[in-house]
């Protein structure tokens, strides 16, 4: 028995099947891309601290050109100071020593030397300097340079230096390139951020996909135990219905031998019936063409005769009506029996068609069966396959 929910459950738990088939490859994309937007994070990660240190280092270039700077700018104002007493005031406690030896952290380390009488000597760890014509620079073997101040600076203008606008112009530039770095670590850390975002939403996507498997999993492990246990029951069925058509065919049997038994004794008795019958009838013609012509024979003779014969021809002839009455009660019953067989044998004949249409049914059950397996939705629940 099949009816269309059990076909629609068939139908689904394939398509269930088709789709947890389909589950692995999802998760092994989704884990490919939940790597490369790994990759990628690490990627900007690395990409913004190269930024971060290239704009430490840009930094403290900047710096040190503002400190460079104003240093000379400072130097230019002092109208015939002393660089040290420009740079830490008029101030003359404390000594000179103390004045010589100042290390400013931004620009190098300074070693203020007096060599000769109005002339100073200044060494500095510059990563880089410019060409000042006031200024005139030495390399020493531990890559220092040795600046030279000059004595008197009255005819210094500052905004007139080259050196002092190619610093602001580098100062500038330094500012510029620090402006479009810090905006692109703003746009990667917004770059970052969005992939960590949908980093987060790939992971919750594979924690679902990874429920769903598992649910799908249960689900088609059901399916299956209810798909076997249907077809152990269509398997029992379908051994029933060989036992029971076996054991049909066997009757049929029996009964065609039956009928053809049948046949064969009502064919015989029906020969020996008639054969009985036209003996009986070719009996009475004979004898009673004897008697017409005894009587015509027996009517020209004497009296005495005629009487002896008329008697002898009269008991002959009532034993001739007896045997007549008995052969036409013998020939009542056979025709009853004619006609009884005949009856038998359309009851045979009635029961024979059955019991072939019958067989015709028998034959056509596994068309049916096999026409069954093929239908979608054409049997309706509350039907049966007989």
């Amino acid at each position: 028995m099949l009816s269309d929910s059990e076909l629609d459950r068939a139908t689904t738990s394939n398509e269930k099947a088709n789709e947890l088939k389909r589950v692995p490859s999802d998760l092994i994309k989704y884990r490919k891309r939940i790597d490369s937007s790994v990759q990628e994070q690490r990627k900007f990660r690395e990409i913004l601290e190269n930024l971060q240190s290239k704009v430490q280092k840009y930094r403290q270039k900047a710096a040190e050109a503002e400190v460079e700077a104003i240093n000379n700018s400072a130097r230019g104002l002092g109208h015939g100071q002393s660089f040290p007493s420009l740079l830490h005031g008029n101030d003359s406690i404390g000594g000179n020593d103390n004045l010589w030896n100042q290390n400013p952290s931004t620009s190098g380390d300074y070693g203020f030397s007096q060599s000769t009488p109005g002339l100073l000597h200044a060494q500095a760890n510059y990563r880089a300097a410019g060409s000042n014509p006031i200024l005139s620079s030495t390399r020493s073997p531990n890559n220092q340079r040795r600046i030279q101040f000059a004595e008197s600076s009255d005819n210094f203008n500052p905004e007139s230096d080259p050196t002092v606008n190619l610093y602001q112009q580098r100062l500038k530039e330094e500012q510029y390139r620090n402006t479009i770095l810090e905006e692109m670590i703003d746009t990667l850390k917004r770059q970052g951020e969005s992939t960590s975002h949908t980093n987060e939403s790939l992971t919750n996507d594979l924690l679902t996909l990874h429920e769903t498997l598992t649910r799908a999993e249960q689900s088609r492990l059901r399916s299956s135990e209810v798909f076997k246990q249907r077809e152990q029951k269509l398997k029992r069925e379908k051994q029933l219905l060989q036992r029971q058509y076996y054991d049909v065919s066997m009757e049929i049997g029996t009964l065609r031998r039956k009928i053809n038994e049948l046949k064969s004794e009502t064919e015989s008795d029906l020969q020996n019936y008639k054969a009985d019958f036209d003996r009986c009838t070719k009996t009475m013609e004979n004898r009673l063409k004897h008697h017409e012509t005894l009587r015509t024979t027996t009517f020209q003779r004497t009296a005495k005769e005629h009487d002896n014969a008329f008697e002898e021809v009269m008991k002959r002839y009532d034993d001739a009506v007896n045997k007549s009455l008995q052969n036409e009660h013998e020939r009542n019953e056979v025709s009853r029996k004619v006609i009884f067989l005949e009856s038998a044998l359309k009851r045979a004949q009635e029961e024979k068609e059955q019991i072939e249409d019958s067989l015709k049914k028998i034959h056509q059950l596994p068309e049916v069966a096999e026409a069954l397996g093929r239908r979608t939705r054409s049997v309706s629940p509350g039907k049966q396959i007989m």
